[in-house]
């Protein structure tokens, strides 16, 4: 499919499924801030707040080119977004590979053996107390990458993000490096996702 095809496509499915969408195909439609405007080259964004409010799944490529997957010269992912409260550090928490043995980055132990062997989770907090990084959260997380992969979930502090509503502010994502086109693979990735995400 081409650029614009694979658009349209994820136009089509919010229009089915009844859900308030953002593209950059309709000038309408253009919601990104306007001094980032010009790295937004592709995007689509549903807004999910009947969901939870302030909570939306964007479709994102800022490269000149590619096919919706991951590059080197470009940043490519889809993924849940949304605010959230009382956090003032950045987290990653993404599948452990063996290349993580030779990053210099700091790594949080969570002193579970299986879970240290099959997620990495990447701080500069010598301290992790918040919710979504207990034990529970952390096992439903490794849970969900045995089926949506390759998946990361971060939170950023003062996080740069295409929708105003979320521009600098502390956000939780769920992320993929490449864009979902499969309907049923996107209503998948945005039920168990959001799962993750909204329940305590």
């Amino acid at each position: 499919m081409t650029q614009e095809e694979i658009i349209k496509k994820l136009e089509q499915f919010a229009t089915q499924k009844n859900v308030p969408f953002y593209s950059c195909s309709e000038k309408k439609y253009n919601i990104p801030n306007r001094a980032r405007r010009y790295i937004a080259s592709r995007y689509v964004i549903y807004d999910l707040s009947k969901v939870e409010n302030g909570l939306y799944f964007i479709f994102y490529d800022s490269s000149t080119g590619g096919t919706y997957r991951s590059s080197a010269w470009g940043d490519t992912f889809c993924g849940l977004f949304k605010e959230i409260e009382n956090f003032n550090f950045n987290v990653t928490i993404q599948k452990r590979h063996w290349l993580d043995k030779l990053s210099f980055q700091k790594r949080y132990l969570t002193g579970n053996r299986h879970l240290d062997k099959t997620i990495t989770i990447h701080t500069d907090s010598k301290k992790i107390d918040h919710a979504f990084h207990s034990e529970k959260k952390v096992h439903q997380f490794n849970s969900l990458m045995k089926t949506i992969n390759p998946i990361k979930v971060e939170t950023e502090v003062e996080a740069w993000n295409i929708v105003p509503a979320l521009d600098h502010k502390t956000l939780i994502s769920l992320t993929l490096n490449h864009w979902l086109t499969d309907f049923s693979k996107i209503e998948r990735f945005i039920v168990n996702g959001c799962k993750y995400l909204l329940e305590k």
